[in-house]
């Protein structure tokens, strides 16, 4: 009885955690149907600073809002496993946003490119504090790795960021046999999956 109540629990489990999946995939899926559509129709256009980038730029901020507010929520145990993943991933969508949306553009005036580099140098002394603070509890970290690995939002943020990275050959047209408009719409496509991946991370657990 004991053991068949177990495997129930497990497999209600197991369904639930299924389950979960379904919504983030299928909102992917048809994201990517209605853009390669939308593209193909001239509707769509791969250009800086149009759409596709905007909404990579609309989702790396969310990705940093909820993080940030799920680290915040987590202050009072800042020595969790939690904790540090959030508050890294609210790290990571901040720069990857600075990547993307070039501020300096925003207009004419020196200001922009000032805030955009006071931007940056705020980001780098954020990744300095954490790092230093990460520093002397790596081992006990460490020791939760297979946990770590084991977490969807873990999972989720290593094939955002993974997709992100994939782009770059796309911006870098290194693909003969594409013509500059097709290898600018699978980079941006790429760099929007990865964001909205990165998305879904941040509200995993």
């Amino acid at each position: 009885m004991l053991m068949q109540m177990t495997m129930s629990t497990l497999c209600a489990h197991r369904d639930s955690h299924d389950r979960n999946w379904i919504l983030p995939a299928s909102l992917l899926l048809a994201g990517n149907l209605l853009a390669v559509a939308l593209w193909q129709a001239g509707y769509l256009q791969a250009r800086e600073n149009h759409f596709l980038e905007q909404a990579q730029g609309g989702f790396l901020v969310l990705v940093c809002c909820v993080s940030s507010l799920r680290a915040w929520r987590l202050k009072n145990t800042a020595l969790t496993l939690k904790f540090l993943l959030h508050a890294g991933l609210a790290l990571l969508s901040y720069s990857f946003l600075l990547r993307e949306v070039d501020i300096d553009r925003f207009g004419t005036a020196q200001g922009w490119a000032q805030l955009e580099q006071a931007l940056r140098l705020f980001g780098v002394a954020l990744w300095i504090a954490l790092l230093m603070f990460v520093a002397p509890r790596v081992k006990p970290l460490w020791s939760q790795r297979r946990a770590m690995f084991a977490m969807p939002m873990v999972l989720l943020t290593m094939l955002g960021g993974a997709l992100l990275v994939a782009s770059w050959p796309f911006d870098k047209q290194i693909f003969p046999v594409l013509s500059y408009a097709t290898s600018q719409f699978i980079e941006e496509m790429l760099e929007l999956n990865g964001c909205m991946i990165l998305f879904f991370g941040s509200l995993a657990d």
